[in-house]
């Protein structure tokens, strides 16, 4: 086998190795462009690797691949017409959460699906649950002040910039090395699988990440019923992916009412309970109120916010430059339009996904990797968008996806 066939084959391995890499050599600060430059590049490095291989791209992923690219002009189109357009382009440094980062996303999205190779499933839930593992490791040294000079959050990240998006890589890798312990036929392997899982769990508790635990508990809430009750209705799953639609809907509106500022006023105990949360929010409905069917695109958000404070009494100070919810994110950045495109993206994603799940009867291998798709979507409902994380999603939805017929045991195991 030829470099360039190795290449090939571990693309996503070694993708994954410079992304460590870099982690542990850039300041603390930077993680997030580590994970933005990743996304943008990982796509044209797969497109260059896998020139020779075949195109494949069935109907229905088509139209999967072609909400997200929707998303992604249309995050675009916003940052153009944004008060601050190279910013909302960008994103803000540390976050970075721009429509260059949803750019990177389609871009992956796309080439991972229309680029499949046999065992891709497989390998990259390995490496990426062996990516958490190191990732893991690093909190707990950082817990016993090995890596002190990297925190640059009060809780313990390790190599990565806060413990909130370790949280959010943790939750993704974590339901990978399940996938993998689940799929593995060889007694060594599935050993291997619950070791690496174990270090994951352990990197999860030194976070003291409470959005990656309540992802954990949302997904395993959704996902292990849904799957239960695809073995006798297979439809079950698309079910399940359009019932989560309507609740991110359902749940924003309920939340613009319950959040607006002269609820808070009235209630602020909302803000100790949900850690300022509310307050952000807050400040995201009544922005989006000036914009409210376009947006003001990404990252064009600032909060009335004093961590810790009493609503209503500082709402004045600004302190953090992201909704701290994904929902809400996309109502301030594209408004009803841009929500509205998200979450019918994310719809038929997870309604391909399940259908590959009911394909194969609902294997546990693809019901876990769903699981981290999940998992990682009520995590962000709390906190921004890590690209590292949302990196390792579009990875796992792509390999899913990718093959015609879905991924076989033997690639996720």
């Amino acid at each position: 086998m030829s470099i360039r066939d190795r290449l090939d084959r571990y693309a996503f391995e070694v993708l994954l190795a410079l992304v460590l890499v870099a982690l542990a050599w850039v300041p603390p600060f930077g993680t997030a462009a580590v994970g933005l430059a990743a996304l943008l590049l990982l796509g044209p490095l797969l497109v260059v690797l896998r020139a020779k291989g075949p195109f494949e791209l069935s109907g229905s992923a088509t139209i999967a691949l072609a909400s997200v690219v929707a998303v992604a002009a249309y995050a675009v189109a916003a940052s153009l017409t944004a008060v601050n357009p190279l910013v909302s382009f960008i994103g803000k440094q540390g976050q970075h959460a721009g429509s260059m980062l949803w750019l990177g996303a389609a871009s992956t999205f796309a080439a991972v699906l229309s680029r499949p190779r046999a065992g891709d499933a497989g390998r990259v839930a390995r490496a990426v649950a062996v990516a958490g593992a190191l990732l893991a490791a690093s909190a707990v040294a950082d817990v016993v002040g090995l890596l002190e000079s990297f925190r640059f959050s009060p809780e313990p990240a390790g190599i990565m910039e806060s413990s909130v998006s370790l949280g959010q890589v943790l939750v993704v890798t974590a339901a990978a090395a399940l996938a993998w312990a689940l799929s593995a036929r060889a007694r060594a392997h599935r050993i291997a699988a619950l070791a690496v899982l174990g270090v994951i769990a352990a990197g999860l508790v030194a976070s003291d990440a409470r959005a990656a635990w309540a992802g954990i508990a949302v997904a395993a809430a959704l996902v292990v019923p849904t799957a239960l009750a695809g073995r006798r209705f297979p439809a079950s799953g698309r079910v399940a992916a359009f019932t989560t639609g309507a609740a991110l809907v359902i749940g924003t509106l309920v939340a613009w009412q319950l959040f607006a500022p002269a609820a808070l006023d009235r209630a602020p105990e909302f803000a100790e309970a949900t850690n300022d949360r509310s307050v952000i929010w807050a400040s995201a409905f009544e922005g989006s109120a000036q914009d409210l069917w376009t947006g003001a695109g990404p990252e064009q958000f600032s909060a009335w916010l004093s961590w810790d404070s009493d609503p209503g009494a500082s709402l004045d100070i600004t302190s953090t430059y992201d909704p701290h919810n994904l929902a809400v994110y996309w109502l301030r950045a594209g408004g009803i339009l841009g929500l509205g495109l998200a979450v019918g993206a994310a719809v038929l994603v997870l309604a391909r996904m399940w259908g590959v799940a009911a394909r194969h009867a609902y294997r546990l291998g693809i019901v876990a990797l769903i699981g981290g798709v999940y998992a990682w979507g009520a995590s962000v409902m709390f906190t921004w968008v890590n690209a590292i994380a949302l990196l390792l999603v579009t990875m796992i939805a792509g390999v899913v996806l990718g093959a015609r017929n879905g991924p076989s045991r033997a690639e996720t195991g």
